[in-house]
């Protein structure tokens, strides 16, 4: 617990950027109470694009990681700390989680408020998914490795960045996904459980596989195992 603490602290500082912590918020607020004064209601291009935008609010915390993530990749120094194993896998995770989690927490208050269960339950699903693949993308930042590799994520990016463009095409997503408040509540709660959970496995099977393990020996120094992995 004391090194995910450690490794906390550390991934806080390294991301901090005054200037991205002010403006991610500035976007987000007015999002919140177009949410709040004028709901969209099912059945319109409208409503999609109120569920797309729950993933587009998303993707600002996304970018309030942006200059964190290119320190962790580019400093070898990172790599040499005591708790880096927990920095580079479940730090980031937690970080992204947690900020997900109160947007979502704000964003379903809106909707119980303003919109009505029905709307709740979209938005809940919703809101579940997008933190999944923010999480996804944040603690898999500067690990990808190969061409195939990089171009898929790049697209990935890419699609998810613009997915005002593609929900609001499909027509079920104008009509709501038709699932009662509780059984929103079921499949939200397996999304977060199960979706953190193959993350947090995936992170550990990456430094696994990467061998991310930057401890001194007399053959292997810091500086020649960052080069080695990288």
């Amino acid at each position: 617990m004391k090194d995910f603490m450690k490794a906390m602290k550390i991934y806080i500082r390294a991301l901090y950027n005054p200037v991205l912590f002010i403006l991610v918020p500035c976007f987000l607020v007015p999002f919140l109470v177009a949410m709040a004064v004028d709901p969209a209601k099912p059945g319109t291009k409208n409503y999609g694009n109120m569920i797309a935008l729950v993933g587009m609010m998303h993707v600002f915390i996304l970018v309030m990681f942006f200059v964190g993530n290119i320190k962790l990749s580019g400093m070898k120094f990172f790599g040499s700390l005591p708790q880096a194993k927990v920095l580079y896998t479940d730090v980031p995770i937690a970080a992204t989680g947690i900020l997900c989690l109160i947007l979502d927490t704000v964003i379903f208050a809106i909707a119980v408020l303003r919109c009505g269960s029905g709307t709740a339950a979209d938005l809940l699903i919703a809101d579940a998914v997008n933190s999944v693949i923010t999480c996804a993308f944040n603690a898999s930042s500067g690990k990808i490795r190969g061409k195939v590799m990089s171009v898929t994520g790049t697209v990935l990016v890419c699609m998810y960045f613009n997915q005002m463009l593609l929900l609001r095409r499909i027509s079920f997503i104008n009509n709501g996904f038709g699932i009662s408040l509780p059984y929103a509540a079921v499949i939200a709660a397996a999304v977060y459980v199960i979706g953190f959970a193959v993350i947090h496995f995936g992170m550990l099977w990456w430094w696994k596989k990467s061998d991310r393990n930057y401890t001194l020996t007399p053959n292997r120094g810091i500086a020649g195992s960052a080069a080695g992995n990288n």
